[in-house]
């Protein structure tokens, strides 16, 4: 059940990075809010898989680059490079639901 609210997560933020060319960003509360989970959450992951000596945590790095640059967006800077980090996060969300979909049939 956990993997399904942390993939409609990334499906969310995903596609509020995606859209980002289309509005404007600057000092909304919610995407601020919506990036401040993005960091936690890449902080968490990128942090266990170091404890257990594992550096090469692409998940978590992309939790943490979507939420930095949901931030930065926030701020009222956007590029085309956003997009393709929030396809990038719509893509990782949507296999975080098919798995959970999986861990909960078995």
């Amino acid at each position: 059940m956990i993997l399904w609210i942390l993939g409609i997560v990334d499906i969310i933020a995903g596609a509020v990075l995606a859209l980002g060319g289309f509005f404007s960003y600057t000092n909304n509360f919610t995407i601020g809010v919506l990036a401040l989970i993005l960091i936690l959450k890449g902080i968490w992951s990128v942090g266990l898989a170091a404890a257990n000596r594992f550096y090469f945590d692409l998940i978590g790095l992309l939790d943490l680059a979507a939420g930095i640059l949901l931030a930065i967006a926030t701020f009222g800077f956007y590029m085309d490079l956003f997009s393709l980090v929030g396809i990038a996060l719509i893509l990782k969300g949507i296999y975080t639901v098919i798995v959970g979909m999986i861990a909960i049939g078995r």
